[in-house]
């Protein structure tokens, strides 16, 4: 008798399996039954997004290649958080209800996931992904939520009503999946069920738990960071965009390290979720986490920050370090011994360190030099203390106010010699120039007053080249210098609807990170009423207003500036 031949697996085969790795691969524990039916909807409405972007008005929103995938996996996951978190929604009444599952429940769930999930989580994705603002009426994109909520009705109501295949899930969450998934090789969390389906759901998602030490703390913010769909696509942006920097080659080499140190500086900044930090974001999913842990997670929200630190003593698995900004001593441990253990006195950490009880941990990737010789020590500190940095409350830097006070003299001065706090000039040059005369100007005041510090302006060295410059003494920020200046404030002295050249402009100012956020604040508090109406008109929402929306928006695009203290831009240099 002839043997039978093994079947090959087909390419989509090949695809699926890989899609299952990836998708084990971002959780916190074992997975479960649960996430059957989460990856599988992911499945559904990857196989609807293909049938339906092809016809799509918008040329961006036809996916192709692996992304229906992705992006599938992404939205499944959101209909994961919906329903393990009972996300609120306005226009709903009560809980979502799944049990029984059949006809009434499946449409009523259809049109929940589409307003509390399809639509912002499509939104997001191409913000993550495409630095593109869509707008909460996009045609293309409501089309695209509209067959996608069928696309969850049809599942629902074929595989998880009763006899359906994934019925189960609705009924015994945490149930095995058999040989379903690959083995992550983590434990089941929880380990067992609570007897409530709602509470099992809830459990399975990142629940930060009263006995969690730090390290698991940390470990399950990470977690978070990777599992949670409406940030967990930005952080693989930021980790594309970032893994090929140059600097981190150079202080990390290649490896894990610098993905700690990406994955790390994530957790810790401002998203495009409207501004708010992971840690803030996993608050507010997790509404009844122990008080205790709360006050620990929004303590490292606030707390946490960036320092050079000098070795000075070490005692067991605590180094005492002096952080060279500020000259206060800390004592700092790590979460793995061997993060301390390699450490000496005399040597420099350069390191993230977040508050534990009485004392400090050491976060992310760590650049270490050992035995750093005195003069060079001496030479970090007086330049770290002439460069303004953020701190904890607490933790002032000693250079700071000394900034701020020069500062404010600079603004003073500044307007007093040309009569206003902003100059717009047609060419670079004559942008040196100016600089050139306050500077003159400055050094005569400061001869007259020996309290007043020297200052050094940087300007980049393609100033001279630029077009349409403007140079921006702001009482806060302090002296900015911004490309396409003046057309940008011709934007708000005009009237009557945007053209695209205008369009494009405010688009650069608000998607560019170096552009500072003061920029449309300053226009605001000038303009407030053109403002309204050029947002309105820009992000085509008619229903834009500028005292409840404008933030929101900011947050969005200038979320990280917006986080921390206004710091001087100029630097102090001593007498």
């Amino acid at each position: 008798m002839a043997k039978r031949k093994s079947q090959k697996p087909t390419r989509q085969q090949k695809q699926v399996e890989t899609q299952k790795e990836a998708y084990v691969f971002t959780l916190h524990r074992k997975p479960c039954r649960w996430d059957v039916l989460v990856f599988e909807l992911g499945l559904a409405l990857a196989e609807r997004c293909r049938q339906v972007c092809v016809s799509l008005s918008d040329k961006r929103l036809r996916f192709k290649g692996e992304e229906p995938g992705i992006l599938g996996r992404t939205l499944g996951q959101g209909f994961g958080v919906l329903m393990s978190r009972n996300w609120p929604d306005e226009a709903a009444e009560g809980p979502m209800e799944f049990w029984p599952m059949n006809e009434a429940t499946a449409e009523a769930a259809g049109g929940r996931v589409r307003r509390s999930c399809l639509e912002p989580l499509l939104r997001k994705y191409m913000l993550d992904h495409g630095g593109l603002y869509y707008p909460r009426l996009n045609p293309s994109v409501q089309r695209l939520a509209k067959e996608l909520s069928e696309a969850v009705r049809e599942f629902l109501l074929a595989r998880c009503s009763e006899g359906g295949d994934l019925a189960d899930a609705l009924v015994e969450p945490l149930g095995p999946t058999g040989e379903y998934f690959p083995d992550n090789v983590l434990p089941a969390d929880p380990a067992r069920s609570t007897g409530d389906v709602r509470q099992d759901l809830y459990e399975l998602s990142v629940t930060i738990r009263a006995g969690d030490d730090a390290g698991v703390l940390k470990d399950k913010v990470l977690a978070f960071c990777r599992e949670d769909p409406w940030i967990g696509q930005e952080l693989w942006a930021a980790l594309q965009e970032q893994l090929d920097d140059p600097g981190l080659v150079e202080d990390f080499g290649r490896g894990e390290a610098p993905e700690m140190y990406i994955a790390d500086n994530f957790v810790f900044s401002a998203t495009q979720l409207e501004g708010k930090t992971p840690i803030e974001v996993l608050l507010e999913r997790q509404p009844d986490m122990d008080a205790r842990q709360r006050e620990r997670l929004e303590r490292w929200d606030r707390e946490a920050f960036q320092g050079m630190f000098l070795v000075e003593a070490m005692e067991g698995d605590f180094l005492e370090a002096e952080d060279l900004q500020t000259g206060q001593r800390l004592r700092v441990t790590g979460r793995k011994v061997e993060q301390i253990r390699r450490a000496e006195v005399g040597g420099v950490l350069r390191a993230r360190v977040v508050p534990w009880e009485d004392h400090w941990l050491l976060s992310g990737a760590q650049v270490y030099w050992p035995a750093v010789d005195e003069r060079d020590v001496q030479y970090m500190r007086e330049d770290l203390r002439r460069q303004p940095h953020w701190r904890p409350a607490g933790m002032e830097d000693p250079g700071l106010a000394e900034a701020r006070r020069v500062q404010q003299e600079m603004y003073e001065t500044w307007v007093g010699l040309f009569g206003t706090d902003e100059l717009v000039f047609a060419e670079g040059q004559g942008l040196r120039v100016a600089l050139e005369r306050f500077e003159r100007h400055w050094i005569g005041q400061a001869a007259a007053s020996q309290s007043w510090s020297e200052v050094k302006i940087g300007l980049p060295e393609e100033a001279s080249e630029a077009l349409d410059v403007g140079l921006i003494m702001d009482g806060q920020a302090g002296l900015m210098f911004h490309r396409g200046y003046g057309a940008f404030r011709d934007v708000f002295e005009g009237a009557g609807p945007l053209r695209e050249y205008e369009a494009d402009i405010l688009w650069e100012y608000l998607l560019e990170e170096a552009i500072s956020v003061r920029m449309f604040q300053r226009m605001a508090q000038r303009y407030p009423e053109r403002m309204q109406e050029a947002l309105r008109d820009l992000l085509t929402e008619d229903d834009f207003l500028l005292e409840r929306d404008f933030e929101r928006l900011l947050r969005t695009f200038k979320g990280e500036e917006m986080r921390r203290p206004s710091l001087p831009r100029n630097v102090v240099e001593e007498d």
